[in-house]
């Protein structure tokens, strides 16, 4: 039930009356989850010891080389006490449990492909619902995810949650039900779902509220904030990656705080505060263990985003590079995609549309076709193409992507003269970054076009409101001819070609009726004050 607290001062009480290793056991897992990883490897180690049968000591074993992997980081030594304690298991039971946690291993590893076939023989073998059979189901879910199959990983996923308790009536292990959110999350990621992640993750959310507090409080907030991070909605992702690394310092038996720690610093870099971005990089350096190398790719593309920030481009074309080259010698087919879109971000090497094209026809997902396509859009300046993948991206609940598709789109719309459809695609970008809570993504930044000086944007409300250039004189106390150069430039900047297309080009349009002038102008500085404060 999730009540840690309570679980351990019972188990406690077991331990002292002689309960044995099914003490011992309760006793592992109620301290695990605390956050307690020495004291969680010094209680499976006596557990085994006192074991009696086969089953008792697996289970020790299994906790243990978990603990080992995910909480102290110690990966090769976990896998030297599975390798060492293998051999004298003699009950199938023990042996497919076993199995299972080489599975799970693998993936923590590096190697998902091999996770995704060693729990396809597990789950081949064992008994729907029993410990071997979910524990394999978690890995296969996980390994799916990451190597371009989110449809397996969800099919996975729900089979695992469909049987949710032993055949003797015991809980699922905590780890299981953990295991199989993170895979629904990092599939649903990784084929660019934002619309639904950003769902699965307030449920995922909800339903633990309604539990005593407890470790997967912190990981449904860290699922909150990948989930916002992925639409684009930085402000609110920062929010949920903050209550998430908090809790993850306290305690982090997964090995989840370096993943939190690269994705809130890659927020704070897209939110400008380039100072606390670094600082999380360095404490990324400083920290004792370092992320499972499986989450390697996230941790260097996140190192790559804040180099950017830093106006460091070589950096972070460098790291780009090798987050690409890590997720290919792992397999991760759909982490790769992903990783050399930001790439070609930093250095736009031609290579990427090749690469992605390839990448496309091994994943599931269309997403990485979508992605694909972004990038060899760039490089032929085809803005229809990125007007369109824009609204894909959009309807997707990508929002900064969309944002940044618009604005490619605007640029290759300028270079060809169309300055219509260039400054349609431009004020779609701004609407989207605003909805994002930004005031403009990279390329944004770098492809705005030129914009109004502050006597033409006066020129502009006025006109927009009806006025006749001969009264935009008389108010503002210039010539008529003046008032027909800055209109004449406005209209130029903005890609019209006369009055009658000012109200749509313009972001944001003056209303046509409303208070006083005065008052409406104290309604005009409110916002932007607001705007600045956002």
């Amino acid at each position: 039930m999730l009540d840690h607290r309570l679980a351990g001062r019972l188990a406690r009480a077991a331990v002292e009356a002689g309960g044995q290793a099914p003490a011992y056991l309760a006793l592992v897992e109620a301290t695990t989850w605390p956050g307690s990883p020495v004291e969680t490897e010094d209680l499976t180690r006596h557990a085994a010891e006192v074991a009696v049968t086969d089953d008792d000591r697996v289970e020790a074993t299994v906790i243990r080389v978990l603990d080992l992997a995910c909480a102290l980081g110690q990966v090769a030594q976990a896998q030297a006490v599975l390798d060492a304690v293998v051999p004298a298991v003699r009950s199938d039971h023990g042996r497919s449990l076993l199995a299972a946690t080489g599975a799970v291993l693998a993936f923590c590893s590096g190697d998902p492909v091999g996770a995704v076939d060693q729990a396809t023989a597990v789950r081949s073998t064992a008994r729907e619902g029993e410990p071997a059979w979910q524990l394999a189901t978690a890995a296969a879910a996980l390994g799916h995810a990451v190597t371009g199959a989110p449809r397996s990983a969800l099919a996975r996923v729900a089979e695992g949650r469909a049987g949710l308790s032993w055949p003797d009536g015991r809980s699922v292990p905590a780890f299981v039900h953990l295991a199989l959110a993170q895979a629904e999350v990092m599939a649903l990621r990784l084929s660019g779902r934002a619309r639904e992640l950003e769902s699965l993750a307030a449920d995922l959310h909800r339903r633990n509220l309604a539990g005593p507090e407890w470790y997967g409080d912190a990981v449904a907030s860290l699922h909150c904030g990948w989930a916002a991070l992925a639409a684009g909605r930085v402000r609110v992702a920062a929010r949920w990656l903050v209550s998430a690394y908090t809790g993850l310092r306290r305690a982090d038996p997964l090995g989840l705080l370096p993943v939190c720690r690269s994705q809130l610093a890659m927020a704070r870099a897209l939110l400008g505060d380039v100072d606390a971005a670094r600082g999380l990089v360095a404490e990324l350096d400083e920290a004792a263990s370092a992320a499972l190398p499986v989450y390697a790719p996230f941790v260097l593309v996140a190192r790559a985003v804040v180099a950017g920030a830093q106006g460091h481009s070589a950096e972070a074309a460098r790291l780009s590079r090798e987050a690409a080259r890590s997720a290919a010698e792992q397999g991760q087919v759909a982490t790769e995609a992903v990783v050399l879109h930001t790439t070609f971000r930093f250095g736009r090497p031609l290579h990427v549309v090749d690469r992605l094209g390839v990448l496309a026809r091994r994943c599931e997902s269309a997403y990485v076709q979508d992605l694909a396509d972004h990038v060899g859009a760039i490089v032929a300046e085809n803005g229809d193409d990125l007007d369109v993948l824009s609204r894909r991206f959009e309807e997707a609940g990508l929002l900064l992507t969309a944002a940044d598709a618009a604005a490619e789109a605007a640029a290759a719309h300028e270079r060809r003269g169309a300055r219509r459809a260039a400054a349609t695609a431009m004020a779609r970008a701004v609407t989207l970054a605003r909805e994002c809570g930004l005031a403009g993504s990279q390329s944004l930044q770098a492809l705005l076009p030129p914009s109004l000086t502050a006597r033409e944007q006066e020129v502009a409300r006025l006109a927009s409101l009806g006025l006749s250039n001969v009264q935009i004189a008389d108010r503002l106390v210039v010539s008529v001819r003046t008032v027909e150069a800055h209109l004449s430039h406005i209209y130029g900047k903005l890609g019209i070609t006369g009055r009658t297309e000012l109200s749509d080009a313009l972001v944001d349009p003056p209303p046509r009726t409303g208070p006083p002038n005065g008052a409406r102008g104290e309604l005009t500085l409110r916002g932007r004050r607001l705007s600045a404060r956002l």
